[in-house]
């Protein structure tokens, strides 16, 4: 969901085209319930904004846990949002092989995730991330980490979500499933 924080994420990164995991809507004001990428476009002022899910609602019907690295063939994004979607993905180490694929080299990669202190009954049971997890990912890709932090969920909300902005450089190098699955093992409860 694209919150009041989450947008202005995009705002302050998002530029030339962006792809949004999971078919997200904005959860703002005059905006409630609006499908993002119907929204977003006119309104951040990125031309392109397209969606990726199983669900049969997003433009592109994408398995998110199947790594699939020539999928956009030639076209790479300049920015790719995870609003709360990694954590309800059963390969999340094929689920982020696939962004670092489809990101462009200067583009960014957005994940607002649950904490450890993301506290609600529809999350229990998934897994938590930490800024520890997203240090980890950083080093072991050799992205720039542009954000880390943890920041309410929603005003006045005892969910805690983990925000972490990540850059691709030239340097970057792709991980592998498994390298992903040890970091995991360790920094995601």
């Amino acid at each position: 969901m694209v919150t009041y924080d989450n947008y202005r994420l995009l705002i302050q990164v998002a530029e030339e085209n962006l792809l949004l995991l999971g078919s997200q809507t904005m959860n703002i004001p005059d905006a409630q319930g609006v499908q993002a990428v119907d929204y977003l476009p006119g309104d951040i002022d990125v031309p392109i904004v397209e969606d990726a899910d199983i669900n049969g609602e997003a433009k592109y019907e994408v398995d998110l846990s199947v790594y699939a690295k020539d999928l956009w063939g030639d076209v790479n994004w300049h920015t790719i949002a995870d609003f709360g979607t990694l954590e309800h993905v059963d390969g999340i180490a094929n689920a982020l092989r696939n962004v670092f694929a489809w990101l462009e080299v200067g583009g960014k990669s957005i994940h607002v995730n649950p904490s450890i202190d993301y506290i609600d009954e529809a999350h229990s049971k998934l897994p938590k991330f930490t800024t520890e997890f997203w240090e980890a990912y950083a080093k072991l890709t050799n992205m720039n980490i542009v954000l880390l932090d943890y920041k309410p969920a929603y005003a006045e909300s005892e969910a805690i979500e983990c925000r972490a902005i990540l850059e691709k450089t030239e340097e970057s190098k792709a991980p592998t499933k498994a390298k992903i699955e040890s970091l995991m093992k360790k920094h995601l409860k």
